[in-house]
């Protein structure tokens, strides 16, 4: 097959393999965010490694793997964002961010012609849409799941795939100003909710956020509200679960 990445064809499965039997953390990152990711934008090849990173995250220790889940986060959210750098035609055949059933869509003028995708390489990539399909929501609530144990602004990181895929794109960028520091009455000017889906997508994420997480709770209660000016109190949402039963709950929402 040929199924190239943001450099052309390399030898992903290898690392794929090396990873599945000994993990690498700095090999991971390498593999993730330089072969099969490049400025949000993913390609065939990276939708290829999805079920084996998906696979091999949940065989091992999340402590271990903890970067895969990053990249899995990162990755749900950079499939379902287009991306405005690549040229798009009239009438798009691309479901997911760099996961094009058009074949012609993939006749890039730096791939070499012996390594342009064939029939039977698209055939694949049909395959592949349908995985994302059936798998996606399951690989975003496992992200949120880890993220669930987090007390810093890291765990919006992991919680970035779950909101792209359930929330409104407005909530979607006034978090990712939150997560770089921003001030909340920025943010609020820019980003601020401007719908009931935008009050509804914050209120539905304080339901994964750690209680402890008491800036990022105190963002999201703000957002949800519409009130820039309410401020969090210690009183509210206090743990009320032993951390490993909170972040079970949320796997029990995810099989329901």
């Amino acid at each position: 097959m040929r199924l190239y990445g943001p450099y052309g064809i390399s030898d992903v499965a290898g690392v794929l393999t090396s990873l599945a039997i000994e993990w690498d953390d700095e090999a991971a990152k390498a593999l993730f965010w330089e072969e099969l990711h490049h400025q949000d934008t993913l390609y065939p090849v990276s939708y290829a490694a999805l079920p084996w990173i998906w696979k091999i995250a949940s065989e091992h220790d999340q402590d271990t793997c903890l970067e895969a889940y990053f990249f899995l986060s990162h990755f749900v959210a950079c499939a379902l964002s287009s991306n405005q750098n690549l040229d798009r035609y009239a009438e798009s055949a691309e479901k997911y961010n760099g996961l094009s059933l058009a074949r012609s869509e993939h006749a890039k003028d730096w791939l070499p012609e012996e390594t342009r995708l064939t029939q039977a390489d698209m055939t694949v990539l049909g395959q592949l849409e349908k995985w994302v399909d059936k798998h996606i929501e399951e690989i975003a609530l496992s992200c949120v799941g880890v993220g669930a144990t987090f007390k810093q602004c890291e765990a919006v990181e992991l919680y970035t795939g779950h909101v792209r895929l359930h929330s409104t794109d407005n909530f979607a960028n006034a978090l990712g100003l939150w997560a770089i520091d921003m001030d909340h009455e920025d943010i609020f000017g820019i980003f601020g909710p401007k719908t009931d889906g935008d009050h509804q997508s914050a209120e539905n994420l304080r339901r994964f956020v750690h209680p402890e997480n008491k800036q990022l709770q105190m963002f999201l209660r703000r957002y949800a509200t519409g009130r820039i000016q309410e401020y969090y109190s210690d009183e509210d949402d206090q743990l009320k679960l032993p951390l490993d039963d909170y972040v079970k709950v949320i796997h029990q929402e995810g099989n329901e």
